[in-house]
């Protein structure tokens, strides 16, 4: 169910009914634009480290983020999506307050080529020339880069502005028009409302009435914070097993901050008071329910409860300006530096995931006490558990008949059906020499939840692959997904017949693993889909 996920001509509808204020409340505090503050001492030593480890180095070898890709149109520029954006406003601000000439060469880059490719439309990112869904929320993280880039020269406004108000525009009618949306976007819309406020603020060139427009039909279709921070329905537990009367990602940890600093944005042009009431609200219950004393909150994908063994993102970071500023320093001197490596030669080169408050070992973990994050969540590397998109960590192949193929990097995903063999006949001179017949010795007929999608790195034996690898239940790496049976008939009795479209199910649902294509001999390989949330 999608709350307020409403059809544009209702959207309209609840827009008109409500106060027609069409300024922004000014702000209590005024910003300072990056580089007009200066680290120094300790934290400018930290800034050193990360500049030296991994997060400055991505762009030499990471191809989410290397230059090859994104100047290329390949990988992740390209999608301007998670990591693209997510590396480019990190590095911004890296760059300017180390006055770092080689980061700033790579994000003016990253900057001119993003703006480069503008589509005539005003749309920004991969989807220009294709036919790829057009959803908002990529581009956000981007957004915020661009205006530290602005702040930090401002000789950039000339052309960094303009192309934001072509992509407002575009925005704009998107959101009257009910596109544009999916989950991410409906619950972090707060993003772009802040970029539009930045607009409105420094750089409105005349455009103050289709801003205004813009935040409200975002807050409007988006999700309900100041209900999900209600005591009425904030859960005050491990939340796996409980129903949420919103739609599910407004749960996620990351988002629980996005939903904090939803709604002192979105004060200043509501003006009503139980918006900064409501996000302080939320403040004391996440920190009740789910706070960890090392000033982050537990949410190992999703809110998980105050046991020490759950796992908390390792972006789970309370927004800037809500709430007591020893949180701050809590994570900056606590959960901040326990999730990064330090010590030579790896000083903040790999990272984890979840970090754990009770945490009595890093590696692959079984029994896993993640419910929704794999078990290598918790080991310190590139990329333990990221970047992949938290709904699956396998990049989903549409197939005829509505089904789907899944991916992982080269690799592609399949049931591995058991069997039973026969031998048809035998070379006599090389009893080696076979001829097989296999048959299926259990049910194949199954469909999938795309959103269940999860990705296992195991850990070989003696550390090393076997060999040949490509076999039944040899590949380190697998995917699981939430299955349920459905009809699904043969030609003959030799071939499934074509993917049956929106299948009902026939049983129970349950887990299945899809293994490396290569290590399967009977296999389902395009499965129909269904939605396990009904």
């Amino acid at each position: 169910m999608k709350y307020l996920y409403v059809i544009p001509t209702l959207c309209a509808l609840v827009l008109q009914v409500r106060p027609q204020d069409t300024g922004l409340a000014p702000k209590k505090f005024l910003s300072l634009p990056l580089g007009a503050v200066q680290a120094s001492g300790w934290i400018h030593d930290q800034l050193v480290v990360q500049a030296n480890g991994l997060a400055g180095h991505e762009h030499n070898f990471y191809h989410y983020v290397s230059q090859s890709d994104w100047i290329g149109g390949n990988s992740y520029y390209s999608s301007l999506e998670e990591a693209g954006s997510y590396w480019f406003n990190g590095m911004v601000p890296l760059g300017v307050l180390l006055n770092d000439s080689t980061i700033q060469a790579q994000t003016q880059q990253f900057l001119d080529y993003v703006l480069d490719h503008q589509d005539s439309t005003g749309w920004l990112g991969p989807e220009v020339n294709t036919t790829k869904p057009r959803y908002l929320w990529g581009r956000y993280p981007f957004f915020f880069g661009a205006i530290q880039m602005v702040e930090a020269n401002p000789s950039l406004a000339d052309r960094v502005v303009p192309a934001l108000h072509k992509f407002v525009s575009l925005a704009n009618s998107m959101l009257h028009s009910g596109q544009g949306l999916e989950d991410w976007t409906n619950t972090r819309w707060e993003d772009f409302v802040i970029t539009l406020q930045w607009l409105y603020d420094l750089h409105p060139d005349g455009q103050e009435a289709i801003l205004i427009d813009t935040m409200k039909m975002l807050k409007w279709t988006g999700d309900p914070w100041e209900q999900v921070f209600s005591p009425a329905h904030f859960p005050q537990t491990a939340v796996e097993h409980l129903r949420n009367p919103f739609p599910v990602l407004t749960w996620h940890g990351v988002n629980m901050a996005e939903g904090l600093k939803a709604l002192p944005s979105t004060y200043r042009f509501t003006h009503n008071q139980s918006d900064l009431d409501a996000a302080s609200v939320g403040w004391d219950l996440l920190f009740q329910y789910h706070g960890r004393p090392s000033g982050i909150y537990a949410a190992d994908e999703y809110l998980a409860g105050l046991e020490a063994v759950r796992g908390t993102l390792c972006d789970n970071t309370p927004p800037h300006g809500i709430g007591n500023d020893v949180f701050v320093e809590r994570i900056t001197y606590n959960a901040l530096p326990a999730t990064l490596t330090g010590g030579e030669p790896t000083d903040m080169w790999s990272r984890q995931y979840l970090q754990q408050q009770n945490q009595i070992a890093s590696k692959n973990m079984t029994p896993n006490p993640f419910p929704e994050d794999g078990p290598y969540s918790n080991v310190f590397g590139l990329e333990p558990n990221y970047p992949e998109s938290p709904s699956g960590l396998a990049q989903v192949q549409s197939r005829p008949h509505g089904s789907i193929a899944v991916h992982r990097g080269p690799l592609h995903y399949a049931f591995d059906i058991p069997r039973t063999e026969k031998v048809l006949t035998r070379n006599s001179q090389e009893p080696r020499a076979v001829d097989l017949e296999f048959d299926a010795s259990s049910d194949w007929q199954y469909a999938i939840d795309p959103s269940t999608l999860r990705f296992n790195a195991g850990t070989p034996a003696g550390g090393k692959l076997p060999s040949p690898i490509f076999d039944s239940g040899l590949p380190p790496l697998t995917i699981t997904a939430a299955a349920c049976p459905i009809t699904w008939t043969v030609a003959g009795d030799t071939f499934a017949a074509a993917p049956p479209t929106n299948p009902a199910c026939t049983g129970q649902m349950r887990n299945i693993t899809l293994w490396p294509f290569g290590a399967t001999k009977l296999r389902i390989g395009e499965f129909p889909v269904f939605d396990s949330t009904k």
